[in-house]
């Protein structure tokens, strides 16, 4: 950040005083951060040893180099939706590397499984209570 007089500010040097002067911090940030893309500032804490990466807006997310080099955006085939890009995991693992299997379960979708198998209700009892909407 080209070393500003505030960040000597013994207010800054511990987390407890960083957060009792949060809203002063915030706008010196801010102030720096005005005139940066969100892809410069991450490069120019990056180059300084700083762990940064930007807060994605999702569109970006997508089309981001590195997102994209680890492999981390996947197409689902969704039912209702069709066919949808999703992001994975960011971890890369060697022997368990990390994709979707499918999508998140539709509302009722699995109803009958869990009634049926898990709780044991006999089908009468479950289409009473479909009937009468207290399950889907």
């Amino acid at each position: 950040m080209g070393s500003p007089a505030w960040a000597a500010d013994q207010a800054f040097a511990t987390a407890p005083g960083r957060k009792s002067q949060e809203d002063r911090l915030n706008a010196l940030i801010a102030e720096w951060t005005a005139d940066k893309s969100y892809v410069e500032a991450m490069h120019l804490l990056q180059a300084e040893g700083v762990a940064a990466t930007p807060s994605f807006k999702a569109e970006d997310l997508f089309s981001d180099p590195h997102v994209l080099e680890r492999g981390a955006v996947q197409e689902v085939d969704h039912p209702v939706l069709g066919r949808r890009k999703t992001i994975t995991s960011p971890y890369l693992m060697s022997e368990t590397p990390a994709r979707i299997r499918g999508t998140a379960p539709r509302l009722g979708e699995d109803s009958d499984s869990v009634f049926r198998d898990l709780l044991g209700l006999p089908g009468d009892e479950i289409e009473r209570l479909v009937e009468a909407r207290v399950i889907y």
